[in-house]
């Protein structure tokens, strides 16, 4: 039998990972009254589709793949978002989806690696605008497992990283600490707002 080397093993466990993070919302959405937010998950599906874009044109490897995969799934969700998401757009909705795709081309522009990091990580902390907003007042309409799953996602992503610094580790730091905030906000406001049958 191969060893499996501890690379692969991350690669393996990471790509679970993340399908169960998407098996769980979409299941959220057609049985359990999920109803995504359309601008939040447009955002983040165009930053990964394009960061992984980015990441296999310079050799980024496997890697670059999975984060292509996830971005792909992450617009799919923004596709049922239109028919089964979030139906109330308010004018802070709009800023944020205006700001966001505005930076973008800033992002692809900007030579210098950590300020690209920045950039990318401030558009995507924006993409959750919306949901956190949604999620105040309709918490039982979004999918708590999923985003606590997300959490780990990024915290095995952490854990690929050979050489951390700020430019290798603020985005996967900061979208850990957007996941968390959302599953906290949601199990906050659904003892605020309590459901009689709670998604699970």
């Amino acid at each position: 039998m191969p060893f499996i080397t501890t690379e692969t093993l991350l690669i393996i466990t990471t790509i679970i990972v993340c399908t169960s993070s998407y098996i769980f919302y979409f299941r959220g959405i057609f049985k359990q009254g999920v109803k995504p937010h359309l601008f939040s998950w447009l955002i983040w599906g165009i930053t990964m589709c394009i960061s992984a874009a980015a990441g296999i044109s310079n050799e980024g490897g496997v890697g670059s793949w999975i984060i292509l995969s996830c971005g792909i799934a992450t617009l799919s969700i923004a596709a049922f978002a239109v028919k089964y998401g979030e139906k109330k757009i308010i004018r802070s909705d709009w800023i944020c989806l205006f700001v966001a795709l505005s930076s973008i081309p800033l992002w692809l522009l900007t030579d210098n690696a950590l300020a690209a990091v920045i950039v990318v990580t401030v558009i995507d902390v924006i993409g959750y605008a919306p949901t956190l907003r949604k999620s105040w007042h309709k918490p039982w309409e979004e999918n708590i497992p999923a985003f606590v799953i997300g959490t780990f996602q990024f915290g095995l992503i952490l854990m690929t990283i050979e050489n951390y610094n700020l430019t290798t580790a603020l985005y996967a730091f900061a979208i850990m600490a957007m996941n968390i905030a959302v599953t906290t906000e949601l199990i906050l406001r659904r003892k605020k707002l309590p459901k009689e049958t709670p998604l699970r």
